[in-house]
């Protein structure tokens, strides 16, 4: 997915007005994914907007659904993120996700990641225990992209009053190729929460490859706070 680091090189400040465009393209673009899916028939709502600030870099997150029919449906999702030298990275995705069964979807993906676009096939589920949730999506690329990935999301969100609760959230996401691992990603989220809004601590992880480590740049993390907004 969104996993390709870059090798850091010793670059000069940008300038005032470059940030305010990096910026202005990167609300831009969750503004394009929320318009498209309002434009497609049937029930489309926004899901959550998150805003992310770390040491390395602010990150948006953009989950947004547009219901077709009783059975089928749109998820898209939209990453932009630019780091503290004003270099914007995106990550994108489209879902058409076909009820099967019960809590189990039949999903056809869109994917961009790294200026391309793969096409992926796969199966999602979700299931909700109490304050207790879990969204799971296993996806194969398909055509020249030959790999799996899995995306797993547990929450926990107890309620200390009909207003206030606690959030605790881990998303973890692993891609496998030919040569094994080829990323992992993990985002860790701890919170509270008032009505629709939830305020915390962040924490973004990557590894890359079979061995992350610190020294050789396969190892990387953001660390800070979020801001969200369920509708």
């Amino acid at each position: 997915m969104e996993a390709k680091m870059k090798v850091e090189t010793k670059v000069k400040e940008p300038k005032v007005w470059k940030k305010i465009a990096t910026a202005t393209k990167l609300f831009i673009g969750g503004a394009v994914l929320a318009a498209g899916l309002m434009l497609v028939p049937g029930t489309a709502r926004a899901d959550s907007i998150e805003a992310m600030a770390g040491n390395k870099k602010t990150t948006l997150d953009i989950k947004a659904t547009a219901q077709l029919t009783e059975k089928v449906g749109l998820y898209g999702r939209l990453r932009p993120s630019v780091d503290y030298t004003g270099t914007l990275d995106t990550f994108g995705l489209m879902d058409l996700y076909i009820n099967m069964f019960g809590p189990v979807d039949f999903v056809v993906e869109g994917q961009l990641a790294g200026g391309q676009l793969t096409p992926r096939g796969g199966l999602q589920y979700f299931g909700k225990a109490g304050d207790f949730s879990l969204y799971t999506l296993l996806t194969f690329g398909l055509g020249e992209a030959k790999d799996i990935e899995h995306l797993t999301v547990l929450a926990y969100n107890p309620k200390f009053s009909t207003v206030f609760g606690l959030l605790v959230r881990a998303e973890n996401i692993t891609n496998f190729g030919k040569v094994g691992n080829n990323y992992t990603l993990q985002r860790l989220r701890l919170g509270l929460t008032a009505d629709k809004f939830r305020v915390g601590g962040a924490m973004d992880l990557l590894e890359l490859g079979n061995a992350p480590n610190l020294g050789d740049g396969t190892f990387g993390w953001n660390a800070g706070g979020f801001g969200e907004v369920t509708f």
